[in-house]
């Protein structure tokens, strides 16, 4: 399999709803052909009729490009949201890249009648997640790095800490299934200790950012980490069950976005193998593939490795006694 050869920026301008975010930052357009025309942005020029153009055609080189033919300025999407909120550039990326319009990336899941009614649940009341890793206390900062979790994952999967009360101590990392927020982890940075709420093994891990889910197939790991590691490396649809089993309601939410077939890459010990086994009664409904590395885990794996071992992933089809799973297509 190979990785996507788009960067995430180009990803982001080609797959933006430019007349949705027109809208919410309230510019006035008038659309003619492959473009949106609106007032110049910049405070100094002044005008009565629209003189800025911006692409929005998705196969066109320019798209999310503007050009204003009175000041001669021209630009991103990117440097439209920073005028707008004075934001910076990553912060401006992140607000579009929230915003998307791929088939099934951001917009909240609609949950089918043979996914189980998961409980409601808030992150503590203690967390906090500052903007920027340096405003971070040292000891929370330093667990984060030690991961090469950066300030661009920390924004983007709403990632945090505890300095009191029940968890103290704790990064906590937030767990949805779609938009929805099932569970969260809480991990000690000093201790080997990991807690959360009783919705473990309901929600995936980055399954609020899926790109064409039509086109390219889901990549499940075991742990936060090793999701963050593979996305890093250039992998999307990467998402981590957070357990060694595959529960019904994570797999009907990967079976309700189509996913051509799903790549499963189990850490290289016991739980990896129950992992495996896990998968038995899904095979019958999408092909399943198995990654084999030779670390302990995605996490701890090279890139180089990581990319042997999507190239010659094997196509699970054990013989096995067929079992019933309540899913809806």
């Amino acid at each position: 399999m190979q990785k996507s050869t788009k960067t995430r920026i180009e990803r982001i301008f080609h797959n933006t709803d430019y007349r949705r975010v027109f809208k919410e930052i309230g510019i006035a357009f008038r659309e003619q052909g492959d473009s949106l025309w609106f007032n110049c942005i910049y405070p100094r020029h002044k005008e009565s009729k629209p003189s800025t153009s911006i692409t929005f055609d998705p196969y066109s080189e320019y798209c999310g490009i503007f050009h204003c033919f009175g000041c001669k300025r021209s630009g991103t999407i990117v440097d439209i949201i920073r005028e707008k909120y004075h934001n910076s550039f990553w912060e401006a990326l992140l607000w579009l890249e929230a915003r998307l319009d791929y088939d099934g990336f951001i917009y909240d899941y609609n949950i089918k009648n043979n996914i189980k009614k998961i409980e409601k649940i808030t992150l503590p009341e203690e967390f906090t997640s500052p903007p920027t890793l340096e405003e971070w206390p040292t000891k929370y900062r330093n667990y984060i790095k030690k991961r090469n979790i950066s300030h661009y994952h920390t924004l983007k999967y709403n990632i945090g800490y505890c300095s009191e009360g029940k968890y103290r101590n704790m990064i906590i990392i937030p767990v949805t299934l779609g938009n929805n927020l099932v569970t969260w982890i809480g991990r000690h940075v000093n201790r080997k200790i990991i807690t959360g709420p009783k919705n473990g093994g309901q929600g995936l891990f980055g399954s609020n950012y899926l790109i064409k889910p039509k086109e390219y197939p889901a990549i499940l790991v075991e742990g936060w980490a090793d999701k963050i590691r593979m996305e890093n490396f250039g992998y999307d649809n990467v998402m981590s069950i957070q357990t060694n089993k595959l529960s019904e309601n994570q797999f009907n939410f990967l079976l309700g976005k189509n996913f051509p077939y799903i790549v499963v890459i189990p850490d290289n010990d016991s739980g990896g193998k129950v992992l495996i086994d896990s998968l038995q009664k899904y095979i019958e409904y999408i092909p399943i593939y198995i990654g084999k590395i030779e670390s302990k885990d995605p996490g701890e794996s090279t890139e180089e490795e990581l990319d042997y071992v999507m190239e010659n992933l094997e196509e699970w089809n054990p013989t096995c006694e067929e079992k019933e799973i309540d899913v809806e297509y």
